[in-house]
């Protein structure tokens, strides 16, 4: 019985049964610092800095909460091909919660043009999702486990189950060293059979809209300041990020965050720490549960790790951490 889950617990972790056969998804994978790590949200910001970018984030989701974990990680590597008049790029991440995880892996391409002010990327991503369910952790209120697993409803899996199915994402980047705008459509092919279930068992990924952006302010010599806002939806519902940056001396970042915009759609307050050191940036945040699960979980912590080489050696000195990327 501890090896297992209640069935509350699952129906966290794949969702809710909808139309008898079909399994929802859970919401997109979570960042707090998506803004260091544009490349999962849009294939556009691929090659849209002149040099190569790596990036890599782990996030703990709802620290303590009961029969439940979740984690995602997520990894990016990005470069300007100048043959190809843009740039490539590839994400993989991995999010798990509860029974459930799923594994994305996307190659993409930018168009990048280049003008007097801006730059303007357009992307299209394709790639792969693959969903596993562990049923034979599932326990159902009526299901029967002494001798043999039985949940009492065919529609659920008894051992492991896996989704396989193509990916699509397409996307706008513009940006340049004071502000950047992203819009992008993720999951435009949406469902995946479950094998070794049933052929009319399918798990759908919600297909989800996202628009992003941000300004960077010059304070001072010494400090910069850099309000984003993000907004991703399904037109069923919506979710909202708003965070402040504040940058010192070029090498140190401190800020804060908040997710939701009405009182039925707050989530969390985010404090954010980190530092810039040769082309490599450390940044941790720390999200503040303030919904109807603050007292159920002790919060949930994220890292973060890129590094940046720009390809023209005639850069000036220090400039790549005035690049829009780090806004």
């Amino acid at each position: 019985m501890t090896t297992r889950v209640f069935f509350f617990s699952i129906l966290m972790a794949i969702g809710f049964l909808n139309g008898g056969n079909t399994v929802q998804a859970q919401n997109e994978p979570q960042f707090t610092q998506y803004m260091f790590n544009r490349l999962l949200l849009n294939p556009a910001y691929a090659g849209s800095n002149k040099g190569l970018e790596l990036a890599g984030v782990a996030r703990i989701q709802y620290v303590g909460l009961a029969n439940t974990v979740s984690t995602t990680q997520g990894l990016s590597v990005s470069s300007s091909v100048a043959a190809l008049h843009g740039g490539v790029g590839l994400t993989l991440v991995n999010d798990m919660i509860g029974l459930q995880r799923s594994t994305g892996l996307q190659l993409s391409y930018a168009y990048q043009k280049r003008f007097s002010q801006f730059s303007l990327g357009v992307a299209a991503g394709v790639g792969f999702i693959n969903t596993n369910i562990d049923g034979s952790k599932i326990i159902t209120p009526d299901g029967e486990y002494t001798s043999a697993i039985n949940h009492k409803d065919p529609q659920l899996p008894i051992a492991n189950s896996n989704a396989f199915s193509p990916d699509f994402s397409v996307g706008i980047y513009l940006g340049n060293e004071k502000y950047f705008a992203s819009v992008a459509a993720n999951h435009l092919y949406t469902t995946q059979k479950i094998n070794g279930v049933s052929s009319k068992f399918f798990y759908t990924n919600d297909r989800y809209f996202q628009l992003s952006g941000g300004y960077n302010f010059v304070l001072s010599k010494n400090l910069k300041l850099q309000p984003t806002l993000a907004l991703k939806t399904n037109f069923q519902k919506v979710q909202m990020d708003l965070s402040t940056l504040l940058t010192i001396r070029d090498n140190i970042m401190t800020g804060i965050a908040f997710r939701g915009y009405s009182a039925k759609t707050i989530d969390a307050f985010s404090f954010f720490l980190g530092g810039y050191f040769k082309g490599f940036k450390l940044v941790y945040s720390y999200d503040a549960n303030i919904s109807f699960l603050r007292s159920f979980n002790t919060g949930t912590h994220e890292i973060s790790l890129s590094y940046f080489m720009p390809y023209k050696p005639t850069i000036i000195k220090g400039a790549y951490y005035h690049n829009s990327r780090f806004l």
